[in-house]
């Protein structure tokens, strides 16, 4: 289990042998699993996988498979093809071993009066699961605590996964927040949570590829939940927000064109990320994320490395206390948080 743990943390999923690899130590978990619960003598003694061990290998799995579809369309590699047979089938066995458990409703106390209650993906609801990465929770505190203003101006949302970092920033009195990911039981799912928490008149959910704005692929016409702006092509914000948006190479990529693409000229314009340190490996994307973001003419406003230390030192909210130690109780210990502005010549 430690094993895959480290692997799910270092493999590029970009990479058809690291994606292999990874697979071959979730065959081997899930195996094992599988035959301890047939064995009726208990010879092979009780093992299990974690809740928390099956719904980070379908986040794994999520990212692999885009990783794989966009190789597929850059390179028409038939041994992509084949890896995606892989990862269907071995979602399948995850969603076999947790038997398609219905989805799990966190509730996230930020403060006394701040709760948000956030539905995270089953394997039975979308075809992938989804979960709320602990960078989300650590710029939704930041939110809360008000290190991240909120502001007036319409606020764009990349990545927004389950949806805590928008639902908080509308709760925190956001006038618009326009949040965007690209997989539509994603969209469904955060369209649900904005719903549930009563979040509608203000947070709305559009699609939104990255590779759209940074490599020019074609655009879906027939989307419903295009995010509008995409249509108009003076279009900006003043606003952008993102967490953990870099947890792959390709992201590094990606990310800083898009930023250039949305984030208006204003002197006063700024994007906001909080994105996870996970490892040597991952220090290298970061790098060439944060070099491509000077490529592209921003410049680091704030670059702050956060410790749970760090953030308990500057809290005396019993809620927030809470919050931050749950919250940290996942294998990433750090994150990284950036206000980025545009170079102005």
């Amino acid at each position: 289990m430690d094993e895959l743990e480290t692997a799910l943390l270092t493999a590029n999923k970009n990479s058809l042998s690291d994606v292999g690899s990874v697979l071959d130590r979730m065959d081997a978990v899930l195996g094992a699993a599988v035959e301890s619960e047939r064995d009726p003598t208990g010879a092979l003694g009780r093992q299990t996988v974690p809740p928390e061990m099956q719904r980070r290998m379908g986040g794994w799995v999520t990212g692999a498979v885009a990783a794989m579809v966009r190789l597929q369309a850059r390179d028409q590699d038939p041994r992509v093809d084949e890896m995606l047979d892989r990862l269907a089938a071995l979602n399948a066995d995850i969603a076999r071993l947790t038997g398609d458990a219905p989805a799990l409703v966190k509730t996230w106390r930020f403060t006394e009066n701040l709760t948000v209650d956030i539905k995270e993906l089953s394997f039975e609801e979308a075809a992938f699961g989804w979960q709320t990465w602990v960078a989300g929770v650590v710029f939704a505190h930041l939110l809360a605590r008000g290190v991240i203003p909120v502001g007036t101006d319409p606020i764009l949302e990349l990545g927004c996964g389950t949806g805590i970092v928008g639902i908080v920033a509308a709760k925190m009195g956001a006038k618009r927040v326009f949040m965007t990911d690209y997989m539509p039981a994603i969209q469904a799912n955060t369209q649900s949570n904005v719903d549930s928490n009563q979040c509608q008149h203000v947070a709305t959910v559009h699609s939104l590829d990255w590779s759209w704005i940074a490599e020019n692929t074609p655009i879906p016409k027939d989307s419903a939940t295009l995010l509008p702006q995409l249509l108009d092509t003076n279009s900006s914000f003043d606003v952008i927000f993102g967490a953990d948006i870099c947890y792959e190479l390709i992201h590094g990529r990606l990310v800083p064109p898009v930023c250039a693409r949305f984030l208006s000229l204003s002197p006063n314009a700024r994007i906001y990320f909080v994105t996870g340190l996970r490892g040597e490996r991952f220090a290298q994307d970061i790098v060439q994320f944060e070099e491509k973001m000077t490529l592209f003419g921003f410049q680091p406003e704030t670059c702050l490395d956060l410790s749970l230390d760090a953030l308990l030192a500057q809290e005396t909210d019993s809620f927030a206390r809470n919050l931050l130690n749950a919250a940290f109780s996942t294998l990433v210990k750090q994150f990284r948080f950036y206000v980025y502005r545009r170079i102005m010549t």
